[in-house]
């Protein structure tokens, strides 16, 4: 879940706010090492601050969706626009300043898909027994989305129809 927001508010908060402010519903919403992982990708981009669970700890979407003993992990993102815009005037997007953290917020998304494969790949080394024979699944990724597939579940699919 990602969002922009003013570097200073002053009628909320006081000073400028962290470039990076992640959010993970003090650790309710997201995996411990993935957090971790995020923040210290965050941290690690030059001339910008980061921050994990502070004035941002999570909205609706992270609260509600992120449950990390069942593999679902959440993270919200509040970004600086002065990061990647002007932000006081027109909100003028700045390709320049942008092309700086692009690559960061590359390096952040893989982060999750590396944590979400590793998920499906320990949960598909557990295999499971089908008629007494062991099956594995199928890994299927489809941009953010990964998932198991696994065969005796689509052969049943299949013979259903």
């Amino acid at each position: 879940d990602a969002h922009s927001i003013r570097s200073a508010l002053p009628r909320f908060f006081v000073g400028k706010l962290p470039d990076f402010n992640l959010g993970t519903a003090d650790g309710a919403s997201c995996d411990v090492a993935l957090a971790g992982t995020l923040l210290g990708i965050a941290q690690s981009i030059p001339g910008h601050s980061a921050v994990l669970n502070g004035r941002f700890k999570g909205g609706h979407i992270t609260r509600h969706y992120g449950r990390p003993a069942e593999g679902i992990q959440a993270v919200q993102l509040e970004l600086t626009q002065c990061s990647y815009m002007n932000e006081s005037g027109g909100f003028e997007y700045l390709p320049g300043r942008a092309e700086r953290i692009q690559p960061h917020l590359r390096n952040l998304l893989a982060a999750v898909l590396d944590h979400a494969h590793r998920l499906v790949q320990r949960e598909a080394d557990t295999a499971r027994s089908v008629g007494g024979r062991r099956e594995d699944p199928d890994i299927v990724s489809r941009g953010c989305d990964v998932e198991l597939r696994w065969p005796s579940a689509t052969a049943l699919t299949n013979r259903s129809r």
